[in-house]
């Protein structure tokens, strides 16, 4: 029997949650019998896996300083307490191991910020978290990764940023691409809204870099240019009353065409893809994008940032328009146009990606071989 140590104490929500289920789903499905499971996580998991799959569950690592002592020193001490030898260490921490560095390690990388190429201000309130990340933590990555290391990224683009930021053989990161539900639309049921109105869909949380700044622009352009149009448009946003984007003086100009719906369960946001005429996507950092997959599946059209990321998931996609992140008159005129000129063609995106979980079990089937 084989000892695989899962760091995965910062995995408490969001998409990090969402990668570390996905992993232990597939599990029975790709992993070899021979081998046990040692989860470390600093929430409570409830679900019942098999007894391969040994969940260490409120390991007390939420907080910076505590997640590094976790990290330093915690995990090698609870081996040593328990009296069990790791045979590989997987990490979602986006860092390697201190210690058992003659063991093999597989490091989950799924932090874009620390390899974009945007300059924050360490003394802005609502962006000294982004500069920390992208100058201070890339370097504690960077420390951590040896050469040996086995890097997991979702993006062929995360792979290029790696690439250059490091010094790291290419054949060492491997592009694996999370699960996508290919989603039954017609089952989904739609929101009720008025028909009168031009609805546009943002699903993003309130944090900088998802941009919300030049959709508010966009809209003051639209306000004074074309009010006959600007007073058909409902822009609906998945933030509440309570954050900066809100508190601001051009949110407050346009804030009469804005819905704000604060954060929506799966089923909700399914079902306001199937409602809307449009989707927006300005975010200019992205380690995936998966609402821009979720949109096309019900033939959405979308309007992105021209980054990476977002070409890389729709290339294949007709009904999608790239515009650069930071032109807000370009925003205003594109969702004019295409309010005008809609799509014509009905374009149901599946998914097809080349990876999957499954080239994860592979590679730790090779490594442990």
């Amino acid at each position: 029997m084989k000892n695989i140590f899962v760091n995965a104490t910062a995995a408490t929500e969001g998409g990090a949650l969402t990668i570390l289920n996905q992993f232990l789903n597939s599990i029975p499905k790709y992993s070899s019998t021979n081998h046990k499971y040692y989860v470390f996580c600093s929430v409570s998991f409830k679900k019942n896996y098999n007894n391969r799959i040994n969940i260490i569950n409120n390991i007390k690592a939420k907080k910076w300083i505590n997640r590094a002592k976790w990290d330093l020193y915690g995990i090698h001490n609870w081996a040593k307490k328990n009296k069990i030898k790791p045979d590989l260490f997987i990490s979602f921490q986006n860092t390697g191991f201190s210690y058992f560095r003659e063991l093999e390690e597989i490091v989950y990388i799924h932090q874009a910020l620390s390899f974009s190429d945007y300059k924050w201000n360490l003394f802005n309130t609502n962006e000294y978290m982004c500069w920390f990340k992208k100058n201070l933590y890339r370097k504690i990555i960077e420390k951590s990764i040896t050469k040996t290391s086995q890097i997991i990224v979702q993006t062929n683009w995360m792979k290029r940023k790696i690439i250059e930021r490091f010094t790291l053989n290419e054949n060492n990161i491997h592009v694996i691409k999370p699960d996508f539900k290919n989603i039954d639309v017609d089952k989904v049921k739609k929101t009720k809204l008025n028909n009168n109105l031009y609805h546009i869909f943002y699903p993003a949380s309130p944090v900088i870099y998802k941009n919300h700044k030049v959709l508010l622009e966009a809209l003051n352009i639209l306000k004074k240019n074309n009010p006959r149009f600007f007073k058909k448009i409902k822009l609906h946003l998945t933030i509440d009353k309570n954050n900066f984007i809100t508190n601001s003086d051009l949110f407050r100009k346009v804030c009469s065409n804005i819905e704000l719906h604060g954060k929506m369960n799966f089923k909700k946001v399914l079902s306001f893809y199937k409602s809307m005429d449009l989707m927006v996507f300005p975010s200019f950092i992205e380690s995936l994008g998966l609402p821009l997959v979720e949109a096309a599946q019900f033939s959405l059209p979308i309007i992105s940032s021209n980054k990476e990321f977002a070409k890389e998931l729709l290339n294949k996609y007709e009904k999608k328009v790239f515009i650069d992140y930071d032109k807000p008159k370009k925003w205003a005129c594109r969702i004019l146009k295409v309010y005008k000129n809609p799509f014509q063609k009905e374009d149901y995106y599946i998914p097809d990606f080349s990876s999957s979980w499954q080239d994860a079990f592979i590679l730790i089937e090779n490594l442990l071989s």
